[in-house]
């Protein structure tokens, strides 16, 4: 029971930390940059004047920006979580 504990206070510092971490999703050779939490709130869209001059290349750049924040949000999530893994020698694999 005490590990399961262990495990529950972990988790919700993992969580905090994640909140707080960022990450920075670019496209277009950094023309447009995504900046994004562990949560996956946005909190911030740079993009650079060049790329404005043609709208459809700007949304799909912004697909792709938004997209490679999330795939580094979800990567962060895992390395966290591995992290909190190690050490509580649990009978299961969690999936995650």
């Amino acid at each position: 029971m005490k590990k399961f504990a262990e495990f529950i206070q972990n988790a919700q510092n993992m969580q905090a930390k994640i909140e707080k971490e960022t990450v920075e999703g670019t496209a277009g050779g950094g023309m447009v940059r995504v900046t994004m939490n562990g949560t996956g709130t946005v909190s911030g869209v740079k993009i650079d004047p060049e790329a404005l001059s043609d709208a459809g290349m700007l949304e799909d750049l912004l697909v792709v920006a938004f997209n490679d924040a999330s795939e580094k949000k979800e990567t962060l999530m895992r390395k966290q979580a591995e992290e909190m893994k190690k050490g509580l020698h649990l009978p299961f694999n969690l999936p995650f």
